[in-house]
């Protein structure tokens, strides 16, 4: 915003002293030209007046000490602690009295550095909340910065807000905080100062035009470290819409906080961290600080004497940022918070699990996916961010982090190896009581494309992870005919390739994937399988296109890296002619990991026929007494036959009973075309 000089008047002398102000072409009220020292006094202290008789903790309460209600989300969002900065502004914020002294040498080069880096243009969502934090701080540093950069500091904060309001999409996140929060800031701040005041109803207007955006969810998802700082802008902007234009949260609006609070939820590790960060409990500690039971106050007081502590039987209520969250339905985000930070005293299932929200959460327009077995942390959660084209993983056995990073694959046509050349698109999602399947497919180069699958058993504490490599021409739903001549010859073929026909070409897929810094992947001595551990046994992972034993030939392998310029992880390698299936099984059971186990290929029968693997395949995977079947066709629509189980169907899962011989349907994906 450009600082004008306003027309000059016959009777000055009769002017408040005060800021004057101009129409600017945004359509609301800028600051004047900097006042001279007499004007600037008396506008600090009225600045300083209404900042007494108006302290943070009178909007925001409690939740107002040490600046804590501005640190909210914070650290997701910077992947790592808050900076001494950040800090040191929500301080001032909040704080009842000044401390700091005057002249003060790193907030006046830190103001410095703001503006500078302004000129740069707009900034990301970490410096959308950093202007909130200079924004409510201005009060103070009336008291610290000099004249000069102070206003400098106004009027940046002021051109932000114009510009965000004129030009960004209103279901943004920038538009909440730099068109919302900010200038709802200002105006409350610094009432003062008309042309503060003047942004109030339009950045109300913002707020409420974010909250009402269908897509808001989506487009916040679309930067899941932002999801804390973006629920914290909006109990902040809920405060100021009340106090400052008498404007309350209508009943969508909540439903849109509440939304967005089950998916903080649903991404919360039990420690209270952000999933898919690398973030601590302490980095976050302010989000979910000083957790309560209803009735634990009045109890911890008669048992202060007694050194062993008694389990409250009602769900934990957490504070800070969460315990605020889930005001907006508690009934609901209640156990849901309780639940995912491990604070649940239910012995396997939530005694409040009719009033839990869904447990499978997923936005194919950001790219973002939980799959939560239950609510309870105990039983282990699948987080998938798809949104680049290297997806991103976190897979938890329990309540521990098994595996974190990039899920990358590998795909070799004949020693050549082959580029992504697409984003991820979801192709096929289900859940049920039983299962979460999720299917995502991405071109490659050489006229391939990669498939995933994602399945997790929820009862059996199964996560199954498949990488198929198919030719990218191959039509799924092309007649019987043309599938049956295919299976009897074993040519898929793919024009699009420069290899010309698949058929005949060699092809390597390796998946590497991401174990957590915590944890060792140790593989078996004698088999092929892989153990998880940290102080004991988490997980197993079976390679099921693998020979089980060790001895002999294979075409499958998995084996943890042992370079020490590559990623702690499990690489798994699967070769195969024309078509690859590739999938693992990964228990997390631990009573399963001492009995007896076993997986093996399924022959697949066509037409009275046995067909190779790259038509189809199917494996049987048992564990003690529990077994399971999967089956996978990779070319056509054919009635076929694997374990006694006639199937026409692209996937199909199951549990297999050896007693009666029959199968369990868990799920079947058909790629049929709708009549």
């Amino acid at each position: 915003m450009t600082l004008t000089k306003p027309p000059s008047k016959s009777n000055s002398s009769k002017k408040k002293a005060s800021v004057a102000e101009s129409a600017t072409t945004d359509g609301f009220t800028s600051v004047t030209p900097m006042p001279d020292a007499a004007t600037w006094q008396s506008l600090r202290k009225k600045i300083e007046a209404r900042r007494q008789r108006n302290p943070a903790t009178k909007l925001f309460g409690d939740d107002a000490l040490d600046g804590q209600v501005y640190l909210w989300g914070l650290a997701s969002l910077l992947n790592g602690p808050v900076d001494p900065l950040s800090q040191q502004l929500a301080t001032l914020a909040t704080a009842d009295s000044i401390q700091i002294p005057l002249t003060d040498t790193d907030l006046i080069p830190a103001a410095e550095m703001f503006l500078e880096a302004s000129r740069d243009g707009r900034s990301d969502l970490a410096g959308d909340v950093g202007c909130v934090l200079w924004a409510s701080s201005l009060p103070a540093l009336t008291s610290i910065l000099p004249l000069e950069l102070w206003w400098n500091l106004l009027a940046e904060l002021q051109r932000r807000v114009a510009s965000t309001l004129a030009h960004d999409e209103s279901d943004s996140p920038h538009h909440l905080l730099l068109a919302g929060e900010l200038g709802l800031t200002l105006a409350y701040r610094l009432a003062d100062i008309p042309s503060c005041v003047a942004r109030a109803k339009p950045s109300a207007s913002a707020i409420q035009a974010y909250l009402d955006h269908e897509d808001t969810i989506d487009e916040a998802l679309r930067t899941p470290d932002a999801l804390r700082a973006t629920m914290a802008s909006i109990i902040r902007c809920e405060e100021l819409m009340r106090v400052v234009t008498k404007r309350k949260f209508k009943k969508s609006h909540q439903a849109t906080a509440e939304e967005l609070a089950a998916w903080i939820a649903a991404t919360s590790r039990v420690d209270g961290s952000q999933v898919l960060t690398q973030t601590t409990s302490r980095d976050v500690a302010l989000d979910h600080v000083g957790l309560v039971s209803r009735a634990s106050k009045a109890t911890k007081k008669k048992k202060k004497s007694t050194s062993k502590a008694t389990k409250p039987a009602n769900p934990i209520a957490p504070a800070g940022l969460m315990g605020r969250a889930m005001k907006y339905d508690t009934d609901s985000l209640l156990p849901a918070f309780s639940a995912s930070l491990g604070q649940s005293q239910s012995g396997g299932r939530l005694a409040w699990e009719i009033s839990l929200p869904e447990s499978m959460w997923h936005s194919d327009v950001a790219g973002m996916v939980a799959m939560l077995p239950e609510w309870d942390v105990r039983r282990g959660r699948t987080f998938i961010d798809y949104s680049d084209k290297v997806m991103q993983i976190e897979i938890m056995g329990g309540r521990r982090t098994l595996f974190r990073g990039p899920l990358h694959t590998s795909i070799e046509l004949d020693g050549v190896c082959q580029d992504p050349k697409g984003d991820w698109q979801a192709t096929c999602e289900y859940t049920d009581d039983d299962i979460h399947y999720l299917e995502l497919e991405q071109s490659f180069t050489g006229g391939v494309v990669l498939q995933r699958q994602f399945m997790v058993i929820r009862d059996d504490r199964c996560v199954m992870i498949s990488d198929t490599v198919l030719p990218a021409q191959f039509e799924p739903n092309q007649d019987a005919a043309s599938a049956h001549t295919e299976a009897n010859s074993n040519q898929p073929t793919d024009s699009a390739s420069p290899f010309g026909s698949l058929a005949d070409v060699r092809i390597r897929c390796i998946t590497r994937y991401p174990v957590s810094d915590a944890v060792s992947a140790m593989p078996d001595e004698q088999t092929r399988e892989v153990y998880l551990h940290d102080n004991k046994r988490r997980a197993m992972m079976l390679p099921l296109p693998a020979a089980e034993w060790r001895i002999g030939p294979t075409d499958c392998t998995a084996e943890p890296s042992n370079l020490e310029n590559e990623p702690h992880s499990v690489i798994v390698t699967t070769e195969g002619t024309g078509a690859v299936y590739s999938p693992v099984w990964i228990d997390f059971q631990s009573r399963r990991f001492h009995r007896k186990r076993t997986w093996r290929t399924l022959t697949v029968a066509d037409d009275l026929q046995l067909i190779p693997r790259n038509i189809a395949t199917g494996f049987r995977i048992q564990i003690g007494s529990e077994q399971w079947m999967l089956y996978r066709s990779l070319v056509g629509r054919r009635p076929r036959s694997v374990l006694g189980k006639h199937l026409v169907a692209d996937f199909f899962a199951g549990r297999f009973h050896p007693g009666d011989g029959g199968v369990e349907e868990l799920v079947t994906v058909d790629d049929a075309p709708p009549n």
